[in-house]
């Protein structure tokens, strides 16, 4: 795979786990403060008022629960999106080809690839140590 393909598989593979990021963020946010950074501006609507359930239940757990809630939360959504992933790479009835179409230049295969994306993914979301 020459530099440009790779290029577009790293930025892909950058969307799945900032995906994967911003939902983790946002349900921690939910356990750990019993209110929204900012208030709503209509506290009636729905979105507000699950918002405010959930804050309401996460708030009488201790710390201790509030990160076993956390780590659990960020494991599941992880795990969601590399198991989309798997399913991509190991797709039972073929193979999977995933192309992209760049604003400018043809169209480029990222995958497969030498590494399955849901290995690229997990490196990306759980760097070795």
């Amino acid at each position: 795979m020459s530099d440009h393909p790779q290029k577009l598989r790293e930025d892909f593979i950058t969307e799945y786990a900032a995906t994967a990021t911003h939902w983790s963020d946002y349900a921690e946010d939910l356990v750990r403060n019993p209110q929204p950074k900012k208030p709503y501006e209509r506290p009636s609507s729905m979105f507000a008022q699950k918002d405010r359930s959930y804050r309401d239940v996460f708030a009488t757990l201790t710390d201790a629960q509030k990160k076993k809630v956390v780590e659990l939360l960020r494991e599941c959504v992880s795990g969601s999106v590399f198991s989309a992933l798997v399913t991509l790479d190991q797709f039972a009835a073929g193979e999977v080809q995933i192309f992209v179409q760049p604003e400018e230049g043809d169209r480029v295969q990222i995958a497969p690839g030498e590494v399955d994306l849901h290995d690229e993914f997990a490196e990306r979301v759980r760097p070795s140590e």
